[in-house]
């Protein structure tokens, strides 16, 4: 911890430029207690680490907080420092005594109070959930900033998330997915905007990466992002999905695939609308893939042109799915919103714009046209590029 209280109940915080004699001095005097607490703390004066208080043996508050790495702390100061020269009077480890939690910095900005979580080691769903929900409750608004180690690189474009990532989501008032984290050894805030999964882990997305003097305090508040439109490799990762999820799983066992042989379906010529890139993707943890493809096989397959298809029945069957543990969707903490209806509202917008639906009033739908089905590779791969082509007509594409 970087700050604790005194016998009289003051605050002493550890970033205020005091020097080690100052300090040595303090501590011969004073009594140091956890904010949290208020067990006694031991004020450690090190050459290696960064001057903090710990707590005794035997008296460490766990039950929510973890022991803070020195790439925690140093991140903790670096965001507070960048707070301070906004001039928004941050304060640093903000106990909320009603709610028994610690912030690691409290601001206001605008009228509104902001709690910033600066997470480095893994956490569980649970505790993530616990705390957003306490700031909530206060009506305070989280921003949980992921420690900048954690982000996995694939390429200019491309990331690993785990489920443990997605908890630190936020969506922007475009429906955009995004992840806020800072790394204290680069000095850099890395934002990942726009995320669009392709599988599980697997996910789309733009970096971006910024000094904390380049950016505004609406840049972590309320960011601007636009839609990812450089989707080049998306066609071939759907493909590698598709064969290594449809050579590992098995016909029998696995429902998505016997539902496919029964329906005398082939997994590789289901048509190119299903496994579609959406702004959305990021609400839903199976695979678009997967889940776009029972859609097709619930409303659209089999049926005759002009069938009527009703968003509702469209949303009930969907969850119905999801409580048979056939689709899963993902734990967002940290939106607004229930993001699972509008992912599904904007396939079926993308449907409409590829012809196979038509777009009647009051969220009711037409199917639009009778679905052929490939009969060999060549020719499915005809019905992708011009699938594509209609959709995103705006995206670069693999040809």
């Amino acid at each position: 911890m970087l700050t604790a209280k005194l016998r009289n109940g003051e605050v002493i915080s550890l970033i205020d430029n005091y020097s080690r004699s100052q300090l040595q001095e303090l501590r011969n005097k004073e009594s140091f207690y956890c904010r949290t607490c208020s067990a006694k703390v031991i004020l450690k004066l090190g050459t290696k680490k960064i001057f903090h208080f710990a707590h005794e043996s035997g008296t460490e508050c766990t039950e929510y907080y973890e022991r803070e790495s020195e790439y925690h702390m140093t991140g903790k100061i670096h965001l507070y420092e960048w707070l301070k020269s906004k001039h928004v009077n941050p304060e640093l480890e903000y106990y909320f005594p009603t709610i028994k939690q610690r912030a690691d910095i409290v601001f206001i900005f605008e009228g509104k109070t902001y709690c910033i979580e600066f997470q480095c080691s893994t956490i569980s769903e649970e505790t993530f959930k616990k705390r957003t929900e306490g700031y909530l409750k206060l009506s305070h608004i989280p921003i949980w900033i992921l420690g900048g180690k954690n982000i996995n690189r694939l390429g200019p474009h491309k990331t690993t998330l785990s489920s443990f990532h997605y908890l630190f989501l936020r969506e922007s008032s475009a429906g955009l997915g995004y992840l806020l984290s800072y790394c204290p050894q680069a000095h850099q805030f890395i934002s990942l905007e726009s995320i669009i999964p392709v599988s599980v882990k697997k996910a789309y997305c733009r970096f971006s990466l910024k000094p904390p003097h380049a950016l505004a305090i609406q840049d972590i508040v309320e960011p601007n992002i636009s839609l990812l439109k450089n989707l080049d490799d998306w066609r071939t990762d759907l493909s590698r999905f598709k064969t290594t999820f449809l050579t590992n799983a098995n016909p029998i066992t696995d429902p998505f695939l016997n539902e496919l042989y029964c329906c005398s379906l082939n997994p590789y010529l289901i048509p190119p609308f299903v496994g579609i890139p959406l702004r959305m993707n990021y609400a839903i943890e199976t695979p678009p893939f997967v889940w776009q493809a029972y859609i097709f096989l619930d409303h659209i397959f089999g049926q005759k042109e002009g069938t009527e298809v009703h968003f509702h029945h469209v949303y009930v069957e969907f969850l119905r799915r999801v409580k048979r543990l056939e689709i899963q969707i993902r734990n967002l903490p940290c939106l607004k919103r229930n993001p699972l209806p509008f992912a599904i509202e904007e396939y079926l917008a993308v449907l409409t714009k590829v012809g196979v639906l038509k777009k009647m009033k009051n969220k009711k739908y037409l199917i639009d046209k009778s679905i052929k089905i490939a009969n060999n590779i060549e020719e499915w791969q005809q019905q992708e590029i011009a699938c594509y082509e209609k959709i995103f007509g705006g995206f670069r594409i693999l040809r």
